[in-house]
């Protein structure tokens, strides 16, 4: 994961040189991908910024592009996590271990703030993505990743949030409510739509 979600450079004559690219909302995978376990992957790596892109600046989101997540959580049924690859395998040493580390970084943005914690998190993201999307394991185990994933891209979502980034924090509690979705954890889904409920309500769009 790059230190630095929304600069990249492309190969350039002058390498100081950056465009910019202004995400269209229509196309933005955290918003159009589908409800389910490879969607969740996609809307992720998405955000992790993969590969060499423009600068991308997530716009704010107003209106039906910020409500259709939200009901389309509500309605979709969860699909069984089921993983067909070959890599290490995932269980029970790996997941058990999450809580504490995700209840770490909690502490972590009380004690220094969003900025500091953002960088950190969004590692802890890319790695998890990478478990899901490469490793093999159980579908208990594929529900603790998603739900570890789910309260990282909460915690992403303040962090972006506090620090003024109101676009990507739109786009990190999306990706946290599809995983909590692919986790079937409704609670912690809820949980993520009361922090998007709130950042409306904070920006003036309640």
């Amino acid at each position: 994961i790059p230190t630095e979600l929304l600069w990249f450079r492309l190969p350039a004559k002058n390498p100081d040189s950056v465009t910019e690219e202004a995400v269209d909302a229509e196309v933005d995978p955290v918003l159009t991908a589908e409800w389910g376990q490879r969607g969740t992957v996609e809307a992720v790596v998405a955000l992790s910024g993969g590969g060499r892109v423009k600068r991308r600046i997530f716009l704010s989101l107003t209106g039906p592009a910020l409500t259709a997540p939200a009901h389309q959580w509500l309605v979709q049924d969860p699909e069984p996590v089921i993983s067909g690859l070959e890599g290490r395998r995932v269980g029970a040493a790996v997941t058990d271990r999450l809580p504490a580390m995700i209840t770490e970084l909690r502490a972590l943005d009380d004690a220094a703030g969003g900025g500091d914690v953002l960088a950190l998190t969004r590692q802890h993201i890319g790695w998890i993505t990478r478990l899901l999307d490469r490793a093999s394991y159980d579908d208990t185990t594929g529900r603790k990743l998603h739900r570890a994933l789910a309260e990282l891209g909460q915690l992403a979502g303040w962090a972006s949030f506090d620090t003024g980034k109101t676009g990507l924090a739109q786009r990190y509690y999306i990706a946290a409510l599809r995983a909590a979705h692919t986790a079937a954890d409704r609670p912690l889904g809820a949980h993520i739509l009361g922090s998007m409920a709130e950042q409306a309500a904070e920006s003036e769009q309640p």
